[in-house]
């Protein structure tokens, strides 16, 4: 995970949820953390997810998600956040964020699906979901989801609320019930995806307060960043970043990774045996986040069927190779704490 990484201005925001939720934020380990992030500044992904899960222990509030969204600020140097903000429709917006997201991490990554005319539904899809075994990571992807809808809100309207959110791993149902509350929509845990779901409408909202022509300026700077960060990426990073997508359609195989890189199955082996892995491993390292992600709350069939086994005897083989310990078992744990 070493390689993996996320834009600093992650920090910030949970920097002042916690001094929100009454707590100095000197209790919080910031001694390696640029002063004053930018946009462009690379932390680990590992840092991002300690930080986040030291905040929740020093505050105690598994709602912290839902406090840093509202303490968000309208700051420029957040350039994905400005371009998106200062585009003439909704739509246009939505289209900046799936363009430019890759310049946000090379962990995981917000698509968008449907919305043309004809089309239901406008669907931000988080994926791959990232290490979503960790509590750290549960909270930033709470935080960034509810962010995202508060975002729309602001720049449109009520008319820009999404119909439903949902992410993969599990939460009491307190939990749920809390951010239903807070955000005025259903919400669910446990989910096959972790999704923002639109009305296609929400395309055509205008955005009162936008300024293309300043939008532009930092688009450019942006093309530059996505320019640098494909020059860097290495097949493994591209390769994690699709297997959830072909574990969701049904192909987990190395061979329709292969097609989804434009590469030969033998490049892509040679390609990830450089990097110290292989295609089935990625495979097996995303069952194994969703799996640890799941079976706190649903039964050892269901997710044994969710993630493609033939059945629950399979998966449960699997799992007792990854943890060495079967998945009734981490069910029994879950359930005494």
């Amino acid at each position: 995970m070493a390689s993996r990484w996320i834009t600093a201005i992650a920090v910030p925001h949970l920097v002042r949820a916690v001094t929100a939720a009454g707590v100095d934020a000197r209790h919080l380990d910031l001694r390696d953390l640029p002063v004053d992030a930018r946009y462009e500044d690379h932390l680990p992904l590992e840092r991002v997810i300690a930080l986040w899960e030291q905040a929740l222990a020093v505050t105690g509030r598994r709602d912290l998600p839902l406090l840093a969204a509202t303490r968000t600020t309208v700051d420029e140097r957040s350039l994905l956040g400005f371009v998106v903000g200062n585009q003439p429709r909704l739509g246009d917006g939505v289209d900046r964020l799936d363009r430019y997201f890759p310049t946000v991490s090379d962990s995981y990554r917000w698509t968008v699906a449907g919305g043309e005319p004809g089309h239901g539904e406008l669907v931000f899809r988080c994926e791959p979901c990232g290490p979503v075994e960790r509590a750290g990571w549960q909270a930033y992807l709470e935080f960034e989801a509810v962010d995202l809808v508060g975002v729309g809100r602001r720049l449109a309207g009520a008319a820009a609320s999404p119909r439903a959110l949902t992410f993969v791993h599990a939460a009491p149902p307190a939990l749920a019930a809390t951010f239903s509350r807070a955000l005025g929509l259903p919400v669910t845990f446990g989910a096959d995806a972790t999704t923002i779901v639109y009305p296609a409408a929400v395309r055509e909202l205008a955005v009162p307060t936008a300024r293309p022509s300043l939008a532009t300026l930092v688009e450019e700077r942006l093309d530059r960043m996505l320019v640098d960060l494909a020059a860097g990426t290495d097949v493994a990073t591209r390769a994690r970043a699709r297997v959830g997508a072909l574990l969701r359609r049904g192909q987990p195989t190395v061979a329709a990774l292969a097609a989804e890189l434009h590469l030969s199955r033998r490049s892509l082996e040679r390609a990830l045996a450089a990097a110290g892995t292989r295609g089935a491993a990625l495979f097996e390292e995303e069952r194994r986040r969703l799996a640890l992600a799941w079976l706190p709350h649903h039964t050892v069939d269901e997710v044994a069927a969710r993630l493609g086994y033939a059945d629950g005897r399979a998966f449960a083989r699997a799992f007792k190779r990854w943890t060495g310990q079967a998945p009734g078992r981490l069910r029994l744990t879950a359930a005494a704490r």
